[in-house]
């Protein structure tokens, strides 16, 4: 009996390490500060050793005046841009909406990255909005190529 005992704290205590490493990785992480909401920001890069990515989020706008995007930060890019449809601008939210970035339209890219790219690992973001001020967010690296 008391080995069956073991074997269940054992398998209790791997199942209770898996699931908090599983919901940090598979599950959809959010941020709120003021009335901004970023929800699962993911850097979407080619392939590990990609220079270039882009940022693909949600961002929800809860109160009823305009949010601006003014600028998207990080130490391992040499430079972000937030564009729409190829120009170079700040976004606004109107409010009650969402905003959706991706790599048309409205994009978030990024040039210059740094260091080889991890599947599933996070990269620090902080993201600059008019009234909500900086918002930081750790984005999950995630790599997509066309042939996946």
């Amino acid at each position: 009996m008391k080995k069956g005992v073991n074997v269940l704290i054992v398998m209790w205590i791997s199942v209770t390490i898996l699931a908090s490493v599983f919901c940090r990785i598979g599950f959809a992480h959010e941020k709120t500060v003021d009335n901004i909401t970023i929800v699962h920001p993911r850097l979407i890069v080619a392939s590990a050793d990609a220079d270039t990515g882009y940022l693909a989020v949600t961002i929800v706008n809860r109160g009823v005046t305009t949010e601006t995007l003014r600028a998207v930060y990080s130490n391992e890019a040499k430079n972000i841009r937030i564009e729409d449809n190829g120009k170079r601008t700040f976004v606004s939210i109107p409010g009650n909406s969402t905003l959706r970035t991706d790599s048309d339209c409205i994009s978030v890219k990024f040039h210059g990255l740094r260091g080889a790219h991890i599947e599933e690992t996070w990269m620090s973001l902080v993201l600059l909005f008019e009234r909500a001020g900086e918002v930081a967010v750790d984005a999950v690296v995630q790599i997509y190529s066309a042939g996946k």
